[in-house]
């Protein structure tokens, strides 16, 4: 009985065919995930990666110590690992930490398996740091009800806008749809945070920015809208009488700064601050 048997899932398994690619939720890859029907035996490991490339004559290799020969139009086979539903809750803690800290991210997809032990428990809270926004691809630790921590890698595959050096950008100089464009680009994480349209918008150039670059946040100065030596148009607020005239800028300034200026007939040195281009309040 036992020889007919074989006999009939050997004939079964002959006309099975290897195909090209394969979805797995779990980190190992297994016989049943390519043939439900054969024996359970090992056949790779994702690794710290989430996709895997395997020789189809290594699986056919495997299978036919079994007595399984399978049909192969392919030179490889690919496994792409699938993240359990269970672990939707982490990819929300995830994705909400990520879009906190880059707005214009659009992520497609958020791969994530653990590292070791499984739990089936969709209480699972993330422990994030920041560390974590410097790259696309990190791992973490996420801790259930009951204290127990498991590790997990996790992979973040998306896209994110960014504003780019379209020439060579001196320091100092103003940012303008002249030297800088927007473009969207793979997310890899950032070791320094890309600065957003309404930050550049009011900064200039802290530091040389080389053309194609990302303009991140290190390399923004406020911008200097009051220049040393300019007549400047303040306006000075007496109980219910406000009065308007010029001074002299004795020092630059940026928006927000407080910097002194003389009036030209008085010869009194005042204190004003920026609030426009060559704009101030007399405090």
């Amino acid at each position: 009985m036992k020889v007919i048997l074989f006999f009939i899932f050997a004939i079964f398994s002959f006309s099975a065919t290897l195909e090209k690619e394969y979805k797995i939720a779990s980190g190992e890859i297994y016989s049943t995930d390519i043939l439900r029907t054969a024996p359970k035996f090992f056949i790779a490991r994702f690794g710290s990666d989430f996709e895997l490339s395997v020789s189809s004559d290594t699986i056919l290799a495997l299978f036919e110590r079994y007595g399984i020969r399978l049909q192969s139009g392919t030179d490889e086979v690919k496994f792409f690992y699938h993240t359990p539903l269970k672990y939707r809750p982490l990819q929300d803690q995830i994705k909400k930490y990520f879009l906190q800290a880059y707005p214009t991210l659009k992520i497609k997809q958020i791969y994530l398996r653990s590292i070791g032990k499984e739990i089936d428990n969709n209480s699972l809270q993330a422990l994030l740091t920041p560390s974590i926004l410097k790259k696309n691809r990190f791992e973490f630790l996420a801790q259930d009800g009951r204290n127990t921590t498991v590790m997990f890698v996790c992979e973040i595959v998306g896209e994110i806008d960014v504003f780019v050096a379209s020439e060579d950008i001196r320091s100092r100089e103003i940012f303008s749809t002249k030297n800088i464009q927007k473009q969207s680009i793979p997310f890899k994480g950032f070791f320094q945070e890309p600065a957003t349209y309404s930050e550049i918008q009011k900064s200039q150039a802290k530091s040389f920015v080389k053309k194609d670059q990302v303009v991140t946040r290190n390399k923004l100065a406020p911008k200097i809208l009051i220049q040393k030596g300019e007549m400047v148009d303040v306006v000075l607020q007496d109980g219910g009488v406000r009065i308007e005239t010029r001074v002299e800028a004795l020092r630059s300034g940026a928006l927000g700064e407080v910097i002194t200026a003389k009036n030209p007939t008085s010869k009194k040195t005042l204190k004003i601050r920026v609030t426009a281009q060559n704009k101030g309040e007399v405090l």
